[in-house]
């Protein structure tokens, strides 16, 4: 590598590294911006694409020290354990111009299994398991709502009803054992893709030759995975039904993703006519998303019924479909 390119890619690196560390920074300090964390891992993805692996890790170093300086030690282990296979992960891979599919799948089984081995060491950590944490979280909510409700002279039928509902043998554990997998799994998707999808354009920008992603209309699960999916959530239903030991989360938990899923393949399926219409981007997004939040099952059933009968292809003959 030449000087002037070398030390070019070291300043790049130390910029990296300050955006990681105000990402994190920004992120852990007002608690409605929790959600960029997941987007720590874009500038080291694009750092080992733009130069190799070993500026995405030194950028991600700098972050470190920077963040050691604000941060406690906990904090910045599980920043680590999130995002550090993620980004090798993706820099890999979308040097190596892996489909598009297949990469963001690849992300999401990663982000799924580093969450995994954050909970553990959060459990080994703290004494207390993620589902007990989760339930303490939510019965203190509901004892500050009733608190506040109490000092502002809220009407008391209304406090009396939130004490109900909290005190009504209503097990908090219960809940988060079911909203807590099904949660992780639809986030581990959803950091994912935004990743792939964040860095694709940027790298594009930048002219670099990186694999495109498909149109949203163009969705659609690999021939097998629909069948994959249903299979393991009628095999969960069949543990639950039969009493198997925690099977009933693995049910939640596989029904809510495959609900998610072909709720996605729905909306492409139903995006793709949507297109033929001529309708600006704007508005057909609008439409989309009144769609998807309005008539989120019937989309799971389309996107279901897509799978082995490719409602597309009825209409591919026409074939100028808008921007």
């Amino acid at each position: 590598m030449h000087k002037q390119p070398y030390l070019r890619a070291i300043l790049e690196c130390m910029l990296a590294g300050i955006a990681i560390a105000a990402i994190a920074t920004m992120a852990l300090s007002v608690s409605i911006l929790n959600f960029i964390l997941m987007f720590i891992p874009v500038p080291i993805i694009f750092m080992i694409n733009r130069w190799d692996i070993r500026f995405g890790i030194a950028s991600l170093a700098i972050a470190v020290i920077l963040l050691g300086m604000a941060l406690p030690a906990m904090s910045i282990v599980f920043i680590l354990l999130v995002t550090t296979p993620l980004s090798i992960v993706f820099g890999i891979a979308i040097k190596k111009k892996y489909p598009s599919f297949r990469t963001v799948i690849m992300g999401a089984a990663v982000v799924l299994a580093s969450i995994a081995v954050s909970i553990e060491v959060f459990a080994l950590s703290t004494g207390t398991n993620i589902f007990e944490y989760f339930a303490g979280q939510m019965l203190e909510f509901f004892n500050q709502t009733i608190s506040y409700y109490k000092n502002a002279g809220i009407d008391n039928n209304t406090i009396r009803m939130i004490e109900q509902f909290k005190d009504n043998n209503f097990d908090f554990i219960d809940l988060s054992r079911i909203v807590i997998p099904a949660g992780i799994i639809i986030y581990s998707l959803a950091c994912s893709f935004l990743n792939y999808f964040i860095v694709i354009k940027v790298l594009q920008k930048y002219k670099y030759d990186v694999r495109d992603i498909p149109p949203f209309s163009e969705w659609k699960l690999p021939r097998g995975t629909g069948r994959g999916l249903l299979g393991i959530n009628i095999l969960a239903y069949l543990g639950a039904y039969f009493g198997l030991n925690n099977f009933d989360i693995v049910f939640a938990s596989t029904y809510v993703l495959l609900v998610f899923v072909f709720s996605i393949q729905g909306l492409s399926v139903i995006d793709f006519y949507i297109r033929k219409s001529k309708l600006i981007p704007f508005v057909r997004i609008l439409i989309d998303v009144f769609i998807l939040l309005f008539f989120g099952m019937f989309l799971s059933i389309i996107g279901l019924l897509d799978q082995p009968i490719n409602i597309r292809k009825i209409g591919k003959d026409d074939n100028n479909l808008s921007p």
